[in-house]
């Protein structure tokens, strides 16, 4: 398994070098004639014709973004959703989601966000004031957060706030961090638990990350900890690493870069003193959204 995955990840390098070698040898193309080429492109950017060079890439540059952007206001540079597990049983837990988000739009005044409690568990829910956000180019009397619909079990929110600023200096890519935070109750008390996050899409991702830390006196062993991707089309077991938060506290974190939108990302792991026992852990269990 470990040879065939470091021949994959290799792959995805060598394997253009082995085209391109290919391609040289179908068109009889020598080492010679490859370093003529480089010697004339190096010529033409020390040239005075460099500039339009530059500018040719810039403006090839920004109507790509333009174009990939076109239907999507918000890229999501970074997401980092911490689980604290509050009590030995499991029982009180709170939520912290990080985000870094850039616009792609001038006009963007508002983040849509939802989150939901295990339908599973009758008394598991989300209290309406334990919801918190945040976003850091504005004061706090300039944004709020407008319940659209929901319950304790499941909620709906727009976060508003005056529109994200776009310098020009910055070419587009200004970014700004954006906090979520909430409460869990009653719902991480089971023999085996797990934390998701799904990849909405509507919004496009370029870093996901899972974090669980658990309480100090009920810590699980990283043995016990499994991360899963659960794609439409299979489930494949990810690393999780161990961390030590502040004051010593355990927790394991998964890591994706470039996350599929619609799929599943989930932190697995046993309950050393459960409160209800559970068996089977449905595949199909609602994710909180990244």
């Amino acid at each position: 398994m470990r040879p065939y995955r470091a021949w994959r990840w290799a792959w995805q390098y060598l394997g253009p070098v082995f085209g391109l070698f290919s391609v040289s040898r179908v068109v009889d193309l020598t080492f010679q004639d490859a370093a003529v080429a480089g010697a004339a492109i190096a010529y033409l950017l020390m040239s005075q014709k460099v500039i339009w060079v530059v500018l040719a890439a810039a403006a090839f540059f920004f109507s790509l973004v333009e174009w990939l952007h076109k239907n999507t206001p918000l890229t999501i540079a970074s997401t980092h959703m911490e689980l604290f597990i509050e009590s030995p049983d499991g029982r009180d837990a709170r939520v912290v989601r990080t985000q870094e988000i850039r616009p792609n739009r001038e006009d963007v005044t508002g983040y849509q966000a939802k989150f939901w409690a295990d339908p599973a568990v009758d008394n598991a829910s989300i209290p309406e004031d334990s919801i918190k956000m945040h976003v850091d180019h504005c004061l706090p009397n300039e944004q709020d957060h407008m319940i659209v619909s929901g319950t304790e079990k499941r909620w709906e929110v727009i976060h508003r706030f005056k529109p994200i600023p776009m310098p020009f200096y910055k070419l587009g890519l200004n970014k700004v961090r954006r906090v979520e935070r909430y409460r869990f109750l009653n719902s991480y008390s089971g023999e085996v638990e797990w934390y998701d996050a799904l990849v909405l899409n509507m919004y496009r991702y370029k870093k996901l990350q899972l974090t669980v830390y658990f309480h100090n006196t009920n810590p699980c062993p990283i043995e016990k900890c499994k991360g899963y991707w659960i794609a439409r089309h299979g489930v494949v077991e990810l690393n999780v690493g161990q961390i030590v938060g502040e004051n010593g506290r355990l927790g394991v974190r998964l890591t994706i870069d470039r996350p599929v939108r619609g799929d599943t990302y989930r932190i697995l792991w046993q309950n050393e003193t459960p409160q209800v026992k559970l068996s089977i852990v449905p595949a199909t269990a609602p994710a909180p959204p990244a």
